[in-house]
């Protein structure tokens, strides 16, 4: 029997990813006999594990190689995955997604050998951001179960009434009436409350975030609020088995109730409306959803009305990372930083910009210099001058040495090379943004 070694090695030597990154290694292949592969293939691969049945999914395979693996020679396949629409690796409580390499020699008529490499794969700016789907009250499913609801707390409540002589009776009116309770609970306090309205900016969010949340309604009767509650709630739901022996686990991450803020009593016709800030916490459970598991993110208002029946309605919420959903305000976070240059002109920020700048006006405006001074500036620079042997040829009465020597003290005319006009300094004053005191300064500083 043949044996064929694969191993893995990745060029990112801590094997860690965000999504829309490529994975790029190499693939080498060791057999102790000739085999004949019909097809190498390379592949990214996901799984779930945990205590729910498993999921999983294959992207960007590719076959590499076809032919014959020739015993004794080490042959080695790059290999490059790209990580696109795929989960994030997650560990939680009930479900754990990890990220593999997938390498699969397919032999005719024989074992297939396979080797698995794990890497991390954590957010990036790839992906799709879907609104997650909310319940209807007019859907077909809502319909019927309202129907349902009415028929069993007919049916219980008249069982209970011809009952009542034996006390079984009493059980089935008792169940009729919760029955009925919670099918028209809602609609039992809008007649008081009024139609109430959710408003939220998104339902989208991202770990630590803050969501603005408000409750307005109109009131039909005058009355008092105990309070407003918003619940935000994480839960991991894993199904495992089918049919008879399926069986549901669930896991609450989070459970954070927080309160909205308005008027404890109302009247009448008025409106009144609550509000808070809804803090996101600091996770990577991002919603997720494949049927058997499921990682889900919903937010449960409750207004508490003392002896009436409570408002409640769910609002269901995908969390997805921040690179994802903030992947264009960090785009322009990164703009300014980019064209950000150096200025061509310095900015008349400081006093010492500002004296620079009057210097150079002082120096445009200044009558006209003896053209011998800068010559001599420019020999002084270029010491293989001829000048140089000219001061040597004959003795030279100390005293013209002087006048030399004199336009090299003054700093100020090296700039007079690129000295600008006083009407040339305006025009920058004014196109750098300075106002009429830097102007009024450096016109002082000018005159002085």
């Amino acid at each position: 029997m043949s044996k064929c070694d694969i191993s893995i090695q990745f060029e990112n030597r801590e094997s860690t990813f965000r999504s829309g990154d490529t994975v790029n290694g190499t693939v080498t292949i060791d057999v102790n006999k000739n085999v004949n592969c019909r097809a190498l293939k390379i592949a990214g691969y996901w799984k779930t594990h945990g205590r729910g049945n498993r999921d999983s999914g294959r992207y960007g395979e590719k076959v590499v190689f076809e032919g014959d693996l020739i015993a004794g020679e080490t042959q080695s396949y790059p290999f490059s995955i790209p990580i696109k629409d795929v989960p994030l690796t997650y560990h939680g409580k009930l479900i754990n997604i990890d990220h593999y390499v997938d390498v699969r020699v397919d032999i005719p008529w024989g074992f297939d050998p396979k080797k698995r490499d794990d890497f991390i794969v954590l957010p990036g700016t790839d992906g799709n951001i879907v609104e997650p789907q909310q319940p209807d009250p007019d859907a077909l499913g809502a319909q019927i179960g309202k129907s349902v609801g009415v028929v069993a707390t007919i049916v219980f409540c008249l069982v209970g009434i011809f009952t009542l002589v034996y006390c079984v009776g009493f059980l089935f009116l008792a169940v009729g009436l919760l029955i009925g309770f919670f099918t028209f609970r809602k609609q039992l306090a809008e007649r008081r409350l009024g139609e109430v309205k959710v408003v939220m900016d998104t339902s989208v969010i991202a770990p630590g975030d803050s969501l603005p949340i408000s409750i307005n309604f109109t009131p039909q009767k005058a009355g008092k609020i105990n309070e407003v509650l918003a619940t935000l709630t994480a839960t991991e739901t894993a199904v495992s088995g089918s049919g008879t022996n399926r069986s549901t686990y669930t896991n609450k991450i989070y459970n954070l109730p927080f309160n909205l803020k308005g008027p404890e009593s109302f009247q009448a016709q008025q409106k009144v409306s609550f509000s808070g800030m809804l803090a996101i916490p600091d996770t990577d459970a991002y919603s997720f959803d494949t049927g058997d598991n499921e990682i889900s993110w919903d937010l449960k208002i409750k207004i508490d009305v003392p002896m009436w029946p409570d408002w409640v309605q769910k609002v269901n919420l995908a969390l997805v990372p921040r690179e994802l959903l903030h992947r264009d305000s960090t785009a322009a976070e990164e703009t300014p930083e980019t064209t950000e240059a150096e200025p061509s002109l310095p900015l008349l920020e400081e006093e010492s910009n500002v004296a620079q700048l009057a210097v150079l006006a002082g120096a445009a405006s200044a009558p006209p210099v003896d053209p011998t001074p800068p010559a001599t500036i420019s020999e002084e620079q270029e010491p293989a001058a001829e000048p140089v042997e000219a001061v040597d040829a004959e003795p030279v009465d100390p005293e013209p040495a002087t006048p030399t020597e004199t336009p090299t003290e003054p700093a100020p005319v090296e700039p007079a090379k690129a000295a600008i006009s006083l009407e040339e300094t305006c025009q920058l004053l004014n196109e750098s943004g300075h106002d009429t005191l830097d102007q009024a300064r450096i016109m002082e500083a000018v005159a002085n």
